[in-house]
């Protein structure tokens, strides 16, 4: 759940505010580590979703073992 609290913490700035450039050349870099941690939770929060009794005949429309990496 820590990437969602992150992601709302980010989101939650004003939109319209001041600041300076971003020219950080890691700043790509760190949005595609929160999106994969992202993706991560969501995966094992459908996980766990799926352990409910009235789902036992759920099955993913996803591939759990494919992965895209940037």
């Amino acid at each position: 759940m820590r990437p969602l609290r992150e992601i709302r913490q980010a989101r939650q700035k004003p939109a319209h505010a001041l600041r300076t450039n971003i020219t950080d050349k890691t700043y790509v870099h760190r949005q595609v580590a929160l999106l994969e941690d992202l993706n991560d939770a969501l995966r094992e929060l459908a996980r766990w979703l799926s352990t409910h009794p009235k789902n036992q005949g759920w099955k993913p429309n996803f591939e759990p073992e494919i992965y895209y990496r940037m």
